[in-house]
């Protein structure tokens, strides 16, 4: 059995609704006093468009070196991943590889993912790989434990040039609920949400709703269009430190506490 250890730092370079792109570096260290490094960029989109709320399909292409024994070659993975709204199990499949070097043929490795996140970002998860082409040394069936932790936070907001300023979200102490819905799309620029619930559930114009990740009260938006199984809403207050995204939950003030 062999063993190695890996460490490595991402981050995001670019994001909007549609697509989020990160820059990571690692160092690898094997029981054969090998070195590594690896440089890459990551392409992530969602998969709505084909109706698979919360799957993402990731692509990766590096650059790695190990210096101890002058061989270089280049990385690759394409990835698809399904993520929490905020905390719970995360899991995925897809391949990845490594293209020839000066002294290794070229290979291709089925890879499984899963683990848990919490509502801090943290995520604990095991992956396994089975090589789809003949084994070699670099090309074998491995499991890898994992542990992703986020540092610090960027400030987010809807749009780098929104239409309006949105007033940061007020305290609000101790509110009062009486209908949960799911964030079902959005259109960041204009401020506006839609939820999965409508007329049909007693929502009607005017009413409030507070946006919230997991314990985690994000917004408020009030309640302008209104359909028999939909409901359009529009933020009034925001908390600049987080997304809104697709699948948090947005839940009605009470109408006597409105």
């Amino acid at each position: 059995m062999q063993t190695d250890q890996l460490l490595g730092l991402s981050d995001k370079i670019f994001k909007n609704h549609d697509l989020e792109i990160s820059a990571q570096v690692e160092s690898t260290y094997s029981q054969d006093d090998v070195i590594g490094f690896t440089g890459g960029l990551f392409v992530r989109a969602p998969l709505r468009f084909l109706g698979l709320a919360n799957f993402t399909a990731e692509l990766g292409l590096g650059l790695s070196s190990e210096p101890a024994t002058s061989t270089t070659f280049v990385p690759a993975s394409l990835l698809v991943m399904h993520y929490p709204d905020s905390s719970g199990l995360f899991y995925g499949t897809g391949f990845s590889g490594e293209s020839a070097s000066t002294n290794a043929d070229g290979w291709v490795s089925y890879r499984a993912m899963l683990g848990y996140q919490n509502e801090n970002g943290i995520r604990y998860g095991m992956e396994v790989a089975l090589p789809a082409t003949p084994e070699t040394s670099q090309n074998v069936t491995s499991i890898c434990f994992n542990l992703v932790i986020p540092f610090g936070a960027k400030p987010r907001t809807f749009d780098e040039t929104p239409a309006k300023a949105i007033p940061e979200l007020s305290a609000d102490l101790n509110p009062h609920y009486d209908l949960d819905a799911k964030i079902t799309s959005m259109n960041e620029a204009l401020y506006l949400i839609k939820i999965d619930k409508g007329s049909s559930d007693s929502i009607e114009k005017g009413q409030t709703f507070d946006i919230y990740s997991g314990l985690n009260r994000m917004a408020r938006a009030q309640v302008i269009a209104v359909k028999k199984d939909e409901a359009a809403l529009n933020v009034i207050e925001y908390n600049q430190e987080y997304w809104i995204e697709l699948g948090f939950s947005a839940r009605r003030i009470s109408r006597g506490m409105e």
